[in-house]
């Protein structure tokens, strides 16, 4: 046993490192060890139970927090931690896309825009739709498109006359970025869960890959974030 895994850990975290089947949730306030505990399981699983790296998927909000704990997990157990994925949402998405966009019509060297890009491709098309942008702001109407993409359904709750202008411009975005081989943040998620939706062949095979999905700050994650852990988790 290696017995630094579990120092400095309480008995109810050294309970939920050792769990090794069944999901698990640690519910605590800010600063308790919550990230702690979700490194230490990793370790773990890893050092003691012999899980191969590559069969560990965890998923972190931001891209220092995954680096930071690659680093705690290597501090604990010394080993190279050779195909484990440690990511965030976007990252993980992307890393998906790249091997398996083709089949959504997609190629898989697509480039990825981000907020200004995406505004910027707003404001075009609102002119080629002859919308005055001194009254509807691009910036306003990207924001609405990644609230749709999120949720299809909010687009009913939309007051005239923009919903109107939504229903020409977001599908017209949505085509700009597909022939152009592009994809913003949200698609990250939405194209993810839209391949495993019409896949589920390949939905099996990440199913397979990840053994063990584990997720930093659970309560924080949104529709999207949900649906797609509920997705690889749900034949485990």
């Amino acid at each position: 046993m290696n017995k630094v895994i579990l120092e400095q850990l309480n008995e109810q975290q050294k309970e939920a490192v050792q769990i090794v089947s069944g999901p698990i949730m640690a519910v605590a306030g800010a600063g308790s060890g919550k990230t702690r505990v979700l490194t230490n399981r990793i370790a773990y699983l890893i050092d003691e139970i012999g899980i191969p790296p590559s069969e560990i998927l965890a998923i972190t909000f931001t891209n220092r927090a995954a680096d930071e704990m690659k680093r705690r997990v290597f501090d604990l157990i010394r080993l190279p931690l050779k195909g484990i994925w440690i990511s965030t949402f976007h990252a993980l998405g992307a890393k998906i896309l790249r091997s398996e966009i083709h089949l959504l019509g997609y190629q898989s060297n697509f480039q990825i825009i981000d907020d200004d890009d995406s505004q910027i491709v707003v404001k075009n098309l609102l002119k080629e739709y002859h919308f005055d942008i001194k009254h509807y702001s691009p910036r306003q109407f990207a924001s609405l498109i990644e609230m749709i993409k999120s949720d299809p359904q909010a687009l009913s709750v939309i007051h005239q006359p923009v919903k109107a202008i939504m229903e020409e411009i977001y599908p017209a975005y949505c085509q700009f970025l597909k022939k152009n081989n592009l994809v913003d943040f949200q698609d990250l998620l939405v194209l993810v869960l839209e391949l495993f939706q019409q896949h589920p062949i390949v939905l099996k095979r990440y199913q397979d890959i990840f053994r063990y999905v584990l997720v930093d700050e659970f309560q924080d994650t949104n529709d999207l974030q949900y649906e797609l852990v509920y997705l690889l988790t749900n034949s485990h």
